[in-house]
């Protein structure tokens, strides 16, 4: 019976999830293929793309060990996409910071060397 409640539970988790993120309209290949095509300018094959766990918003600081990263103040919900370019490399290398303003579509890439503290709450998108 814990088996069936654990499976049941998961589930649950598994189909409120994809409904969360249908309902923000967050579609993971098409934001990839906007980061490559748009943004970026560049594959990111061989790169690694997080997701930060909800929208910031304008005027929020990311903080990523001695450094500090600003999402314009005139920014609404901001989504937060970090690109590690070197996986498995120490830190101190090329990374970006992404912020896409979700109303406006407008973005920002700051170039980073260290991840965000909070990286670990991320979901990885490729």
């Amino acid at each position: 019976m814990t088996i069936r409640r654990r499976e049941f539970l998961a589930a649950c988790v598994l189909v409120l999830s994809t409904a969360c993120h249908s309902a923000t309209g967050l579609d993971r290949d098409r934001l990839l293929q906007r980061l490559e095509k748009e943004i970026l300018g560049h594959p990111v094959t061989g790169q690694i793309v997080y997701l930060a766990p909800q929208p910031l918003k304008g005027g929020d600081s990311v903080h990523a060990w001695r450094f500090e990263h600003n999402i314009p103040k005139d920014y609404g919900a901001t989504l937060f996409l970090f690109v590690d370019e070197q996986p498995g490399a120490n830190w101190e290398h090329a990374a970006s910071y992404v912020f896409i303003d979700q109303a406006s579509n407008r973005f920002q890439v700051e170039p980073g060397r260290t991840p965000p503290d909070n990286l670990p709450t991320f979901q990885r998108l490729n």
